[in-house]
């Protein structure tokens, strides 16, 4: 619209303003025309919990008494009256809900509106109604990723500025949303808004972020260290994660070959094999092992663990012992250079 427009526009609603007021003054009459004349006064502006005051007087032409409605449909408070019954006194906490509302006062049972007069009450009050909208699942935010908040007010009078905390730490965000991007594990917490104007403030409730994440510091932890043949031993797999891993994979590589191979998942364990069980661990279970801890995010690996298997021949009756070669040494059978040397002296 051109500035041309615009004043046009102006002049025109100015038109309308004095036709209305000359119409009503026509319509209406003088004081002489109509001797039934009402006045109004109380405060225009006032603050949610004060005491609102309204007086409707009535000239001595008005053969009824004042009486004062509202635009609301609730019932409006009685009113008390002067000795002559011509003044209407009207008192009431001003609550937020009655911003807005108009008060009209005129003669008892009279329609006609040239002798009613009215007062439109504006209520300054607190922010109502705060609440934080995400436009997603708070609980499934996962790492990597972005999420919004809006700071909603059902209503504010003066309007409301915003502030965000979170754990009951202010942050830095004074806009309406905030934005959180590339969601970090130290971005779980609790997350709500104030708003705040002249009045007071009101904070909305909490909202919890709870940042889900793939596996990390993944690794083996052994029941012992090294272990005799015919022994028991369990590795189990640990990591972090939320939510926990929910499939385990183990790998198995013997230091000559230098390949790994997946370990085969037993028919009698847990489909997770989160721990890895010998009832009679065998030299050939020798080696290095590595466990891969996975959830519905991401997997990851962990560092490698080394299994020895010891001989129990070998240790209670070296010389009975088959030659082990330097490949069973590879294989991981744990080298005992002094039971070597006594199995040479037996020779």
């Amino acid at each position: 619209m051109t500035h041309k427009h615009m004043m046009m526009l102006m002049m025109l609603i100015i038109i309308i303003f004095i036709t209305i007021i000359t119409l009503m003054t026509y319509l209406c009459g003088t004081s002489a025309e109509n001797p039934c004349q009402v006045s109004v006064s109380g405060p225009e502006l006032i603050q949610s919990g004060e005491t609102v005051h309204l007086q409707c007087s009535i000239s001595a032409a008005c053969e009824d008494r004042p009486e004062w409605a509202w635009s609301e449909s609730a019932q409006l408070p009685s009113s008390s009256y002067s000795q002559d019954g011509k003044t209407a006194n009207l008192s009431f906490p001003a609550l937020w809900s009655h911003d807005g509302v108009t008060f009209t006062c005129s003669p008892s049972g009279s329609k006609d509106a040239c002798v009613s007069r009215s007062i439109k009450l504006t209520v300054r009050y607190a922010p109502k109604g705060v609440s934080v909208w995400t436009g997603k699942a708070s609980d499934s935010v996962r790492e990597g990723e972005r999420i919004g908040f809006t700071c909603k007010v059902q209503s504010s009078n003066p309007p409301a500025s915003y502030s965000w905390y979170k754990d009951w730490s202010q942050l830095g965000c004074t806009d309406r949303e905030l934005n959180l991007t590339d969601i970090k594990l130290q971005d779980t917490g609790n997350y709500y808004c104030r708003a705040t104007n002249p009045v007071g403030y009101k904070e909305s409730p909490h909202v919890q972020i709870t940042v889900h994440y793939g596996p990390r510091d993944t690794r083996i932890v052994a029941s012992e260290g090294g272990v005799k043949v015919g022994r028991s031993l369990t590795l189990t797999c640990h990591a972090e994660a939320l939510p926990e891993p929910n499939r385990y994979t183990w790998f198995h590589a013997l230091p000559l070959t230098g390949g790994w191979t997946e370990v085969p998942a037993p028919s009698n364990r847990p489909s997770d094999r989160r721990a890895l069980n010998w009832e009679q661990i065998r030299v050939s279970d020798a080696g290095e092992y590595m466990c891969q801890a996975a959830n519905e995010i991401s997997a990851k690996n962990s560092t490698s663990h080394r299994v020895d298997v010891l001989c129990e021949c070998c240790l209670r009756h070296p010389t009975a012992c088959p030659v082990i070669t330097e490949g069973d040494w590879g294989g991981g059978l744990r080298r005992n250079p002094e039971r070597e040397a006594k199995g040479k002296q037996g020779e």
